[in-house]
Formats: structure tokens, C-alpha cells, sequence
């Protein structure tokens, strides 16, 4: 449901807060579980790099190299993204609805309307 311009519809601006709302916890859960898989994954890969024989004080910095490394913190990047989008989008719908509610409300005083 798609707010048209200039209209005052509670039902139509809550049912779209609604889904902005749903997307953000979506999106805040995936960056976070990103996030915390990270910690997992490096140290994963640093006793990897251990097992190999390699230095104690060069497992981090190898395994900061990995490819699997890189993958993870790009895949965290675009989660980032996400969320940040998802976030805008929320916090604009609560903007625009208190922008349309005010409008109504304006426009109800200039017609001598009463609820």
C-alpha cells in the first residue's frame, strides 16, 4: 500500500510504518548476526593458521588475509548498507506521518471541519 500524495489514510501510513518497521528488525538482526559471526570466523581462521605451523604472532594478520575473511567483511558491509537504508526509510515514514497528520489538521482549522 503506497501513500498518494497530499492524502491523510492512518490506515495506509500505519500498515507502511508496519512494513518499514519489520524491515529494520530484519535488517538490524542480519548485520548484527554478521557482526558477532566475525569474532567467530577470525578466530576460526587464526587457529587455522596456527595449525599450519605458522607463528603465533602472524596467525592474525594471516588470517585477516583469508579469502574467507574478505568475503565475511564485505558480506558485512553491504549488511551495514541495508540497515542503514531500512533505518532512513522508518524514521521518513514517521516524518511523513506526522507531516500529513499536521496537514490534516491545518486543513480541518481553514474549512471549519471538526472530527
Amino acid at each position: 500500500m503506497t501513500l498518494r500524495p497530499n492524502t491523510y489514510d492512518p490506515e495506509a501510513i500505519f500498515h507502511q510504518l508496519e512494513g518499514a518497521a519489520e524491515e529494520r528488525a530484519n535488517a538490524e538482526q542480519e548485520y548484527h548476526q554478521l557482526e558477532r559471526m566475525g569474532e567467530i570466523l577470525l578466530a576460526d581462521l587464526q587457529v587455522q593458521a596456527k595449525n599450519r605451523g605458522n607463528p603465533v604472532g602472524l596467525c592474525k594478520e594471516i588470517a585477516r588475509t583469508a579469502p574467507e575473511w574478505r568475503t565475511h567483511i564485505e558480506g558485512e558491509a553491504v549488511a551495514r548498507g541495508r540497515l542503514s537504508r531500512a533505518r532512513a526509510r522508518y524514521e521518513n515514514l514517521k516524518i511523513l506521518a506526522e507531516a500529513r497528520r499536521s496537514q490534516e489538521a491545518s486543513m480541518r482549522v481553514l474549512t471549519g471541519r471538526t472530527v
